[in-house]
């Protein structure tokens, strides 16, 4: 669903938005993929794949969630 739907769904349901609910529920949503992308690109640097040289810095990012 989109975005705005989940929040209106809660507000329907409950007579209110909780904002640290939504992104509580966004967090365990997301967070397990990134993860395994994030290892999966770990290996791939620890390999020592050379076309993987700027994926370091791109992985910090990611797991920090500042990239986007």
């Amino acid at each position: 669903m989109i975005t705005h739907q989940l929040v209106m769904i809660e507000r329907l349901r409950s007579g209110r938005i909780s904002v640290s609910r939504f992104w509580v529920r966004r967090a365990r949503r997301l967070l397990p993929a990134l993860y395994v992308v994030l290892a999966l690109v770990g290996l791939i640097v620890i390999v020592g794949d050379r076309t993987a040289d700027g994926l370091i810095g791109d992985s910090v990012s990611s797991l920090l969630y500042v990239n986007n």
